[in-house]
């Protein structure tokens, strides 16, 4: 049922194009090669070509460009433990014995980790000629037992240098802003932005475990349950 569609983008691309049982043309940036200067927007190139034409042709183009930002910010304990209140949802709990850092200020840090590899949606619309919807990050899991998780994620790319991870409700809000941060490039570039599904999530908004792949990525039945929200997108 998703023939002529294409999924692009990082990692994330993994479970929906398991999940789609080989019928999504997927094109994961970290397979194919060379593709633009991604990690610095000025040097933003155009597409590989052969890669802009896959986009091109696609009937529905899914975007899961990016989305580490918030893991690598706020999976490991940062050497100064720190909370914020997160705007759009003030009443989230708030551990105040961490330091207590301005929206703003992690908000920031955050696009600074999210922009390098997310401008390249701008490059992935302007190919794009059937609708084109970008999908968010998985929710983070309430529990995790270590900063190792079981995807083998270079720790040298963990903002934190601790060995313990940090606690539910920081990473949470840290998912949530970095949310915020997409839906906000998506609405000015044009893009249609979908949430993470409601049913993979538990009571407090967490992903729930049966759908965890590695402590990062969702399983492909998470893949499956994003691929049906789509289909209720269109």
């Amino acid at each position: 049922m998703d023939d002529g569609w294409v999924c692009i983008g990082h990692s994330h691309v993994g479970a929906l194009g398991q999940a789609s049982g080989g019928a999504l043309d997927v094109i994961n940036f970290w397979d194919v090669g060379d593709l633009w200067a991604h990690w610095d927007a000025e040097l933003l190139r155009p597409l590989r070509e052969d890669l802009a034409a896959r986009v091109a042709n696609g009937r529905v183009v899914i975007s899961a460009i990016g989305g580490s930002a918030h893991f690598v910010l706020g999976m490991v304990e940062h050497v100064q433990p720190f909370d914020f209140v997160l705007s759009s949802d003030p009443d989230l709990p708030l551990d105040e014995t961490r330091q207590l850092l301005p929206l703003d200020a992690v908000r920031e840090t955050i696009k600074d980790l999210a922009m390098p590899l997310l401008r390249g949606l701008s490059v992935v619309a302007g190919l794009a000629n059937g609708p084109l919807i970008h999908i968010a990050p998985p929710p983070p899991l309430a529990v995790v037992l270590h900063a190792r998780t079981k995807f083998e994620f270079p720790r040298e790319h963990f903002i934190g240098k601790t060995d313990m991870p940090t606690p539910k409700w920081p990473r949470y809000k840290m998912w949530r802003l970095h949310c915020e941060v997409i839906e906000d490039y998506c609405n000015q570039h044009g893009v249609r932005y979908l949430d993470a599904p409601r049913s993979a999530v538990d009571d407090e908004g967490f992903l729930r475990p049966d759908l965890d792949a590695d402590g990062m990525h969702g399983t492909i039945e998470y893949g499956k349950l994003v691929l049906d929200d789509i289909w209720r997108a269109l």
